[in-house]
């Protein structure tokens, strides 16, 4: 969603934008603009690289028509829901955790397909910036992962992602493999948040690989704490 930032995934509130004049991107303020360019943004911006951007449009595309029709259908199963104030996670909302809510929960694994898809082309960036193959890019190389596929949100885009990225990325050695290696990272690995607010859904994907590691142990080494989104 463009209603958050490209690069730390915080909402905007004044939006920063590219000094490329890129319009695809937002950011929340102007060293979150400088780090994102330093980190991938120089080699995907619209100004310098349109088939990546054109790309990555597509899959935001994706990304946002299933939140809008989940936010549609929360509508009728739960109004008061929507009329309520501040930002609160989408899946604790009873209605959603019901029966009733199936058809959302599938809408939402979509959109989560969708932004994983998006990761995959910012890890690729990436590595192009700089100038490494993104299995090799150290903080992956920790990580291990499995994929559950989504035909439609995810495999009708694989080969045109590896295919894409490698062209647009200039990265020749990238192959069908390599991209679902990554996706497989991400949909084990990555943080995903689905969270309601007044204007509709709003979804974000984060990767803290030292954070991850806490899931690949035997035996339980982390207590997990839920603490009010507010």
């Amino acid at each position: 969603s463009l209603s958050v930032c490209f690069h730390c995934g915080e909402r905007i509130g004044k939006p920063v934008g590219c000094t490329q004049k890129c319009a695809a991107v937002k950011y929340c303020t102007a060293a979150c603009e400088e780090q994102a360019f330093e980190a991938f943004h120089a080699s995907t911006c619209e100004a310098k690289n349109p088939s990546y951007s054109h790309w990555e449009g597509q899959i935001i595309e994706d990304c946002r028509r299933p939140l809008e029709e989940a936010h549609q259908e929360l509508t009728t199963i739960a109004p008061t829901a929507i009329k309520g104030s501040g930002v609160r996670p989408l899946m604790r909302i009873p209605e959603v955790q019901r029966e009733t809510g199936e058809s959302i929960r599938a809408h939402i694994r979509h959109a989560h397909s969708a932004l994983t898809m998006m990761g995959v082309g910012r890890l690729c960036a990436i590595a192009a910036t700089e100038r490494k193959h993104p299995l090799s890019v150290p903080a992956l190389a920790i990580l291990t992962g499995k994929t559950e596929y989504s035909t439609e949100a995810t495999l009708i885009h694989t080969g045109a992602l590896a295919v894409g990225l490698s062209s647009s990325l200039a990265q020749p050695h990238l192959y069908l493999d390599d991209v679902v290696s990554l996706y497989a990272l991400l949909q084990t690995n990555g943080f995903f948040n689905a969270l309601l607010h007044p204007k509709g859904i709003m979804a974000t994907l984060h990767l803290f690989p030292l954070l991850s590691l806490l899931n690949h142990s035997c035996l339980p080494n982390c207590r997990l704490e839920r603490y009010n989104v507010n």
